[in-house]
C-alpha cells in the first residue's frame, strides 16, 4: 500500500508539473502574438483575435492557478468577520458589486486557515455568481464544530445530476450556466475545482444545492 501511494503521489506530481510547464510555456508565444497584432492596422480581424489571445490567455492563468502549490502557504490564526468584511465585502464593494452579506458570527472567531488559499476560493466563487446571476447573498455562521459559509445566487443553477461532476477538473457542463464562464468564452472547466481543493487541503468541504434565490446555493464547511 506504501508503494502504491508512493506511485500515485508521483503520477500526479508529474502530471501538475507538466500542466504548469506547458502553461509556462504558452505565455512566450501569446505575447509575441500579441505584439504583431499591436503592429498591425485595426480592423475586424485583428480585434477578434485580440479577443480570442485574451481569452486563451485567461486559460492559461486558471491552469496555472490548478497547478499552484498552495501546500508551501502555512496555516495562521484568521479572525473571520474582519477577514470576509475587508478581503472579501470591501473588494466588491470597490469594482460597485453589491453583495447582500449577514455574518453571524462571534467577532473575536479566530480559525487557523490559510488565508490567501480561502481567499482565492472564495473570490472564485462570488465571481463565478456575479458572471450568472444579479443577485449575490453571502452568509456566514458557525456551529459547535464547523464554520459555514453559504453562497445564494439567482442565477440559472446547475442541475442536481451535475452537482457531483463539476467539481471535477476540467468538466464542463452544457447548460446555460458553466462555472468558468467569462463574456462568452466556455472556460476551462476548473473554476470549482480550484476552489473545491483550496477548501478540502484545509480540512474542509463544499456542497452544492439549489439557492432559495432560484440559482445556486455553494455552502462551504471549515472545520474551527
Amino acid at each position: 500500500f506504501k508503494k502504491m501511494q508512493e506511485r500515485l503521489i508521483r503520477q500526479l506530481s508529474q502530471r501538475t508539473d507538466m500542466l504548469s510547464g506547458v502553461s509556462h510555456d504558452l505565455r512566450t508565444p501569446l505575447t509575441r502574438m500579441k505584439l504583431q497584432l499591436e503592429m498591425m492596422p485595426e480592423s475586424d480581424e485583428t480585434t477578434d483575435l485580440k479577443n480570442d489571445i485574451t481569452d486563451m490567455e485567461k486559460l492559461v492563468e486558471e491552469y496555472l492557478n490548478f497547478a499552484r502549490n498552495d501546500d508551501k502557504e502555512r496555516s495562521s490564526p484568521i479572525e473571520i468577520k474582519k477577514f470576509i468584511q475587508e478581503k472579501i465585502v470591501k473588494y466588491y464593494a470597490k469594482m460597485n458589486k453589491e453583495i447582500n452579506h449577514q455574518i453571524k458570527v462571534n467577532n473575536k472567531l479566530k480559525i487557523n486557515l490559510q488565508k490567501l488559499s480561502l481567499k482565492r476560493a472564495l473570490i472564485n466563487l462570488i465571481d463565478n455568481a456575479f458572471n450568472h446571476a444579479q443577485k449575490v447573498e453571502l452568509n456566514i455562521s458557525e456551529s459547535n464544530k464547523n464554520l459555514m459559509i453559504i453562497i445564494d445566487d439567482d442565477g440559472p443553477g446547475i442541475n442536481e445530476e451535475e452537482h457531483d461532476k463539476v467539481i471535477r477538473p476540467f468538466y464542463r457542463i452544457d447548460n446555460s450556466r458553466n462555472l468558468d464562464k467569462k463574456s462568452n468564452s466556455s472556460g476551462s472547466g476548473l473554476g470549482l475545482a480550484i476552489a473545491t481543493d483550496a477548501i478540502t487541503s484545509q480540512g474542509g468541504h463544499i456542497r452544492l444545492s439549489k439557492s432559495h434565490l432560484g440559482g445556486l446555493r455553494v455552502t462551504i464547511f471549515l472545520p474551527k
